[in-house]
């Protein structure tokens, strides 16, 4: 028997596709200078919005720039067109707003990304409206991350605060680590919860040695399935270390961030009632089992009124002579009449069932 995880995808009663765009910093005014990180005295924030043609409004991105001690970016985010991937000596002026890689995520073509501190946040409720700008309709499946030359180069060579990763004799079980918090509510039902994520940015712990490494490229950050059946309200960006010091951590705390990769529903018509599908117990009370002929890739269940209502699924399972299936958690659901429809590789089916 085969086993398979089953991604949630947020899918809707109308005939639908999913369609997707990628959401960045190439769109930013830059005007005369790489860097805008507030210390023009007016910038506060930026609306991030499709890579493509500059549309859209998908993320807030705070900016503050503190004017004492002769001005300094203080928290939140960088966005930057600064290039250096030299490998020397750390250097907090030459290096911090650099992407390691020397690009965005999209190659030569794309020249912008954002640089983030240890506790930066990206919210999706715009500050000035209130409003949610991911509704019920977008979903975030993830972002691309990587090193700024400042952090990688510190971890390469040491300096006068950080340390060699790995050590004199390169056997140190060193760390450094991107951990984001995905601050959501559950899609209809109100209740609030918090996914967390680990995305390592430079890893010395293999037994084999010649596998540590410092992230110097674009890597993709998968967020899914946790937070696809949620509507994030932000999402929050700590960094850890295994060099720390009497102050706190020793290792430069930066990271950068591009290319959020943003998922949306278009309606093309792809019910497929010709899908053989079952629910069983129906009624049923706690669990409900699903199979179905096709694989499922996404699951949605709606009350009477169309809202969506969150349940937990178990693992997708595959027998050659039933095709898929797998359990639904039910037990939370109010009594009454639900609709629970599956995305498959073969389109769309729905079946209704009742929670006693």
């Amino acid at each position: 028997m085969k086993k398979y995880r089953l991604l949630l995808a947020v899918l809707f009663l109308g005939p639908s596709l999913q369609a997707q765009v990628s959401a960045g910093f190439e769109f930013a005014d830059y005007d005369t200078t790489k860097i805008i990180n507030g210390s023009d005295g007016k910038t506060t924030g930026y609306y991030g919005n499709a890579d493509n043609n500059g549309s859209g409004m998908y993320f807030y991105a705070p900016i503050q720039w503190d004017t004492a001690f002769g001005g300094y970016w203080k928290s939140g985010w960088a966005l930057s067109k600064v290039i250096d991937t030299t490998e020397e000596p750390s250097d907090y002026l030459k290096h911090l707003y650099a992407a390691r890689p020397g690009s965005g995520r999209n190659g030569v073509f794309d020249q912008a990304w954002a640089i983030g501190q240890n506790g930066s946040k990206l919210y999706f409720i715009d500050p000035v409206t209130g409003k949610h700008m991911l509704d019920q309709l977008i979903s975030v499946n993830g972002f691309y991350y990587t090193n700024t030359t400042y952090a990688y180069n510190s971890m390469l060579f040491g300096d006068f605060v950080g340390k060699k990763f790995g050590g004199t004799t390169g056997d140190d079980p060193d760390f450094f680590t991107l951990t984001v918090y995905a601050h959501s509510t559950l899609n209809a039902t109100g209740n609030y919860r918090v996914d967390t994520f680990e995305f390592p940015l430079a890893d010395f712990r293999f037994a084999d040695t010649t596998q540590d490494y410092i992230l110097k490229s674009w890597k993709y950050a998968d967020l899914n399935p946790l937070v696809k059946m949620a509507v994030l309200d932000s999402l929050e960006f700590k960094l850890s270390s295994s060099d720390v010091g009497q102050w706190g951590m020793n290792t430069p705390a930066f990271f950068a961030v591009d290319a959020f990769d943003i998922q949306f529903v278009e309606s093309v018509g792809k019910f497929n009632p010709s899908i053989k599908t079952s629910v069983y117990p129906n009624p049923a009370k706690e669990m409900l089992q699903i199979q179905c002929a096709a694989k499922p890739t996404g699951i949605l269940v709606t009350d009477v009124q169309g809202k969506m209502q969150f349940v937990s699924v178990s693992a997708l399972e595959q027998t050659q002579e039933e095709g898929y299936f797998f359990t639904a958690d039910i037990h939370s659901l109010s009594p009454g009449v639900y609709q629970i429809s599956l995305r498959t590789d073969l389109g769309i089916v729905s079946q209704t069932f009742i929670k006693q």
